[in-house]
């Protein structure tokens, strides 16, 4: 009897195998003759004409980095501390990376009753790894199910969060949207292998594909599909007569932070504006590497492929966050300087949190240990939400700077903003150090 089960298992694997590989690997679809939702916005139509907020010599910029539901609930908790403050209704784009782009995705399709602090915490602190695990292990033992890891992934995030929402359906009242991905394509005409690929009509029409009818979900699974975890995203390049692909993962491994698409709109936007600040919700996990007291670092996966490769991996994308940080807080983006540009990096790293404790124990440590998978204890979101109220708080002269510009009470000090908002976050000199 037990010979008939594992054949049976052994032949539905097998179908299931059979079923994946002839699904279609693409997502996207050609553009539609009908005119798209003409609530959809271009990045090129960033202008006074939909600005948000009451200031239109201000255009501010949120970007969240990676990070898992570590990166998603911090995101979440910053927004709504910045709704409170008054910001939040002022941003006129959202650039995520990853786990950031659930809260940032989740702003920009619901309505002002949806998003609200009640349920915008209870879903991005839901065990979104046990219920994708679930899902995985019933695709295996079902012969008609189809679809990679990172298909199952995107069902899950659609069933948790999206309801299968598209482009199209994105609130136009809500700041505009940009979803990260890395390309992991060899070089063409329009990318090159490591290259940011963003989720925008302007990057869609390069492939002469839509975004409007493609799925929220599915870019989202893009930007998180961490290598060894989940497969490529793949989008026909329709230009091409023959079948080509973009291949797109982890945003992290292109920027983990969402400030390269930032700096595209900065430089494109700078002369339009008295102001642009950028706010960045940064929920960084520094790299670790083995522990000291440790004799015998190879376990037994180990003996067939040591991973000690992850942690040079770790090491080099931490330089890359922190020139782009040092770039952003001196107003020096590659070597060009933005005399108008103020920076606010919001981390766990921030010198506030340094002699704070949650449940008995200091907070940073607790934070720093917080994994970066998708799923979060009730413990952990409690020292997040700490951390938050400590970071945004009213004697916080960044906050009450920006605050004091978005509401037009005061302009004309906007040096003295700079300074103060770059003394936030991880501090300057040290950034300056390691450079």
């Amino acid at each position: 009897m037990k010979k008939v089960i594992i054949g049976l298992i052994v032949i539905l694997c097998f179908c299931n195998y059979v079923n994946i590989c002839h699904a279609d690997s693409y997502t996207n679809i050609r553009p539609s003759t009908s005119p798209p939702n003409q609530n959809i916005r271009d990045l090129k139509d960033l202008d006074n004409k939909i600005k948000r907020g009451s200031n239109k010599d201000v255009l501010l910029l949120l970007a969240i980095s990676g990070g898992g539901s570590r990166a998603a609930y911090f995101g979440a908790s910053v927004m709504l501390a910045l709704q409170r403050e008054g910001i939040l209704d002022h941003v006129d784009v959202i650039s995520a990376v990853s786990g950031g782009n659930l809260p940032a995705a989740y702003y920009a399709i619901s309505n002002d009753t949806e998003w609200n602090e009640t349920k915008v915490k209870e879903i991005m602190g839901d065990d979104i790894k046990k219920a994708a695990k679930s899902k995985y292990y019933w695709h295996v033992i079902n012969p008609y199910a189809h679809g990679t890891r990172s298909d199952i992934m995107a069902e899950v995030f659609d069933e948790k969060i999206f309801q299968k929402k598209k482009f199209k359906d994105v609130n136009p009242e809500r700041p505009y949207l940009i979803i990260n991905a890395t390309v992991g394509t060899e070089d063409n005409n329009d990318y090159s292998l490591g290259d940011v690929f963003a989720f925008t009509s302007e990057d869609f029409k390069k492939l002469d594909s839509n975004i409007y009818e493609y799925s929220i979900a599915s870019a989202i699974m893009a930007s998180s599909a961490y290598p060894g975890a989940f497969d490529y995203v793949l989008l026909r390049d329709w230009t091409k007569k023959d079948q080509e692909f973009l291949h797109l993962f982890d945003g992290g491994n292109a920027d983990n932070l969402g400030l390269e698409k930032v700096k595209d709109i900065i430089k494109n936007q700078c002369n339009r504006y008295k102001s642009i600040i950028v706010i960045l919700i940064d929920a960084h996990k520094a790299a670790e590497g083995e522990r000291k007291n440790n004799p015998n670092p190879t376990g037994a996966i180990d003996r067939i492929v040591d991973f000690n490769f992850l942690d040079s991996f770790d090491i080099m994308l931490d330089d890359k966050r922190d020139y782009m940080i040092m770039e952003f807080k001196t107003s020096n983006l590659d070597s060009t300087p933005y005399n108008n540009l103020i920076f606010w990096h919001i981390t766990f790293d921030d010198k506030r949190l340094v002699n704070e404790k949650c449940g008995g124990k200091p907070i940073q440590e607790i934070l720093n240990k917080i994994p970066t998978d998708l799923q979060i204890t009730v413990v952990n979101k409690k020292c997040i939400d700490q951390a938050v109220n400590s970071l945004i708080s009213e004697n916080n002269k960044c906050l009450t700077g920006i605050k004091q510009i978005l509401q037009k009470t005061d302009d004309t000090h906007l040096t003295k903003v700079q300074n103060d908002c770059r003394n936030e976050g991880k501090p300057l000199e040290e950034l300056i150090y390691i450079y």
